[in-house]
């Protein structure tokens, strides 16, 4: 988590300087607390701290580096950055089509090296693409979430060459973990699916 240095009531913000580091925790994301620091120059002073991704609603005229840690804090972000450093996602083919906070929809074309002995996809394919979509999906909340329980459902067989796309969504929170939900269906069948599956991911105390 990064904290933003700020002076003021709470009603009226001026930045401060970013590299100023609390002296202890800070407790929940959000809250806005005096707390002594100490800055760039060695001197122990008293600022309000409050969490970066807490001012992304707010506009407060700030600029520079500030402004670029509040940016990369979005959901669209966070899944950019998963995608470029995910090879095995490049490598089957994915492609992000929307993404948004607790949601993501990517998409996938068959390839002829995806297919098993009996002429049809692999099912591992669907899986994969499906675990990807849970993956961009439960981070693109804040925080680093990996998957602890997943299971799918395939309902039709496809073939090379279809473009199959993975819908995910949250279902509900509770505490430390995400419940989600992917649906898998044709392009041109979105009425009808091929695949369901169901995750759940772990929230740990590391935020993007």
């Amino acid at each position: 988590m990064v904290y933003l240095a700020v002076k003021g009531d709470g009603d009226s913000l001026e930045a401060e300087d970013v590299s100023f580091k609390p002296l202890r925790h800070l407790g929940h994301q959000g809250a806005l607390r005096k707390q002594w620091a100490v800055g760039r120059s060695g001197k122990q002073r008293q600022f309000n701290f409050i969490s970066l991704r807490t001012l992304l609603p707010i506009t407060i005229g700030i600029s520079g580096p500030v402004e670029q840690n509040l940016i990369n804090m979005n959901a669209k972000d966070i899944v950019n950055t998963m995608m470029k450093n995910d090879f095995f996602s490049q490598w089957l083919g994915i492609h992000i089509l929307d993404q948004r906070e607790g949601y993501c929809k990517l998409s996938l074309t068959i390839r002829k090296d995806m297919l098993n002995g009996f002429d049809i996809a692999h099912g591992g394919i669907t899986y994969s693409l499906a675990d990807s979509a849970l993956a961009f999906a439960s981070n693109s909340k804040g925080p680093k979430s990996v998957s602890i329980e997943t299971s799918i459902s395939h309902l039709v067989s496809l073939k090379e060459n279809d473009e199959i796309i993975a819908e995910s969504e949250s279902e509900s929170e509770t505490g430390k973990l995400g419940h989600y939900k992917i649906k898998l269906f044709l392009k041109n069948e979105p009425e009808k699916p091929v695949a369901l599956f169901k995750g759940i991911v772990y929230k740990t105390s590391k935020d993007w």
